[in-house]
């Protein structure tokens, strides 16, 4: 996930005009962060309902 969202957020960056280079350092660590708690509490939910 990780690896992904190092190659992808970038790109998205560059399509809506913002340096690149925005999603190095805490900006990519915090999404990681937030994503990594979603799936956690995503399969939570599915393995108690």
């Amino acid at each position: 996930m990780a690896s992904t969202g190092g190659l992808v957020i970038p790109f998205i960056l560059h399509r809506f005009d913002l340096d690149p280079a925005l999603a190095t350092g805490p900006f990519l660590t915090t999404m990681n962060d937030v994503l990594g708690i979603l799936v956690y509490l995503l399969v939570a939910y599915l393995l108690l309902f």
